[in-house]
């Protein structure tokens, strides 16, 4: 499962459905005026449409001190919820965390949705793999 679209010869992939995105930061980080501080912001790497997202929601004018890249979006919901800054999160990946509190929206969501798939290798002939791949193709986000 990852973040798409993804455009290769060697991936075959399926549509699962799109994702709002939320800006957060912690408790703390809001309560002391957020982005007006200039924080740090926190990033999955280039590779990644959410990157191209967040850095066009920062060439609009989001005042902000860097831009640092972390591939683990575990890691970075720690980092966030510390009070290391703010950051570009699917929606339904920090759901709990922002109910329990642990996060708060620090600046309203951008617009666009980013498009998620399940994606196999093209060639792959494993039946069971392809199975896993036929179910996989069948989930829908909500």
């Amino acid at each position: 499962f990852l973040a798409g679209p993804v455009s290769s010869p060697g991936v075959q992939t399926a549509p699962i459905g799109g994702v709002g995105l939320v800006w957060l930061a912690s408790p703390a980080t809001v309560a002391a005026g957020g982005f007006a501080q200039a924080l740090p912001v926190w990033s999955v790497g280039a590779h990644s449409p959410i990157h191209r997202v967040l850095l066009d929601e920062l060439a609009g004018g989001l005042p902000h001190r860097s831009v640092n890249v972390c591939n683990n979006v575990q890691t970075m919901i720690a980092i966030v919820a510390g009070g290391g800054g703010a950051a570009l999160f699917p929606e339904t990946m920090v759901r709990a965390a922002m109910a329990a509190g642990v996060l708060c929206e620090v600046h309203a969501p951008p617009r666009r949705t980013i498009a998620f798939e399940a994606a196999i290798r093209s060639g792959e002939q494993d039946p069971v793999i392809l199975e896993l791949f036929r179910r996989a193709a069948a989930l829908r986000i909500d």
